[in-house]
């Protein structure tokens, strides 16, 4: 077995992934407020991507910190590939774990894009309530002094519902940071 494929296979075994999320109706008056969860945002950036939702599924997940203390166990230990093979598993295994929520959605309803606090033009102060709504604790999941989530493998956000909207498209594709040096580009092959 390679590297690669072990790697992947301790990541399985290390992974203990845990979801929460809460899905409540959303005002769109002034602000955007979620009543039933008691929040309330100001960012223009997240009023541009939930336009047109009637619904808002909050939601804030983990894969737990075994993964990242491998990851990083392993790298002290001078094991790099098998490091950047647990950190990536890890990765990967977050955006699959989001993935459900936006699986989810109502009959009738399309999902706009995922978006979360720390986006273009969302304050990412605005994560402390998300975890506060859905008692994020209860899953070990918590926020550092800076607002980085703990465990490093963790993510939190909200997805809008339109009724009788299409799946929008996210990610690069509707990032208005042209210059973003991460910004994924169309390869063209001749």
């Amino acid at each position: 077995m390679g590297a690669v494929a072990a790697g992947c296979a301790e990541a399985r075994g290390l992974l203990q992934p845990l979801l929460l999320q809460a899905t409540a109706r959303l005002d769109c008056a002034a602000d955007l407020r979620v009543p039933d969860l008691g929040l309330t945002w100001t960012s223009p950036a997240l009023r541009r991507v939930l336009a047109g939702a009637e619904r808002v599924t909050v939601f804030a997940g983990t894969v737990g910190g075994a993964i990242s203390d491998a990851a990083r166990a392993a790298f002290s230990a001078g094991e790099y590939t098998r490091a950047v093979v647990l950190d990536a598993c890890g990765s990967a295994a977050v955006r699959a774990l989001s993935e459900q929520v936006r699986s989810q959605a109502e009959p009738g309803y399309g999902a706009t894009a995922p978006y979360s606090p720390g986006y273009e033009g969302w304050d990412i102060a605005d994560t402390a309530g998300i975890l506060r709504a859905l008692q994020a604790r209860r899953i070990g999941l918590f926020l550092s002094e800076a607002h980085y989530l703990v465990p490093e493998k963790s993510f939190c956000g909200v997805i809008g519902w339109v009724r009788g909207g299409a799946e929008a498209a996210y990610g690069c594709a509707v990032c208005r940071l042209a210059g973003c040096r991460y910004r994924r580009r169309e390869v063209v092959l001749a």
